[in-house]
């Protein structure tokens, strides 16, 4: 099934992959993946939700949320009993992905800029005070 592969610091890659755990967990470097839809979108991501904590670099955001490493983002369908199927990535939506959904590789700033205003102001106090100790 075609799907667009991410890798951090990189342009996105279109990937003929199956939708089985024996084809995912290679690609992604982890046989323990999530998958996250974007229902109003039509869209899912496969990413390995302990990237952050294995040391994997930041790859993007999607909206709020992190994605840390590789992930593979394929098209979804929902039928009249609320199954999922995943489905192969459309022209449509390779293009709403890659020009505005992911268009932009993130910096640690872009999450900083994300945080609620305590938590900036929080990360302010902290950066200040490690400045004086130096």
């Amino acid at each position: 099934m075609k799907m667009l592969l991410y890798r951090p610091g990189e342009k996105p890659v279109e990937t003929d992959v199956e939708a089985s755990v024996e084809s995912l967990a290679p690609v992604l470097g982890t046989d323990q993946y999530e998958w996250m839809t974007v229902r109003m979108l039509g869209f899912c991501v496969i990413h390995d939700p302990d990237g952050k904590a294995e040391g994997k670099p930041l790859n993007r955001l999607l909206g709020m949320t992190p994605l840390y490493g590789d992930f593979l983002v394929c098209g979804i369908d929902w039928d009249d009993n609320g199954n999922t199927r995943a489905t192969p990535i459309s022209v449509r939506l390779r293009s709403l992905l890659i020009d505005t959904i992911f268009n932009k590789i993130p910096t640690a700033d872009d999450l900083t800029d994300q945080l609620p205003s305590y938590a900036k102001e929080l990360r302010a106090k902290q950066a200040r005070a490690k400045a004086e100790s130096n």
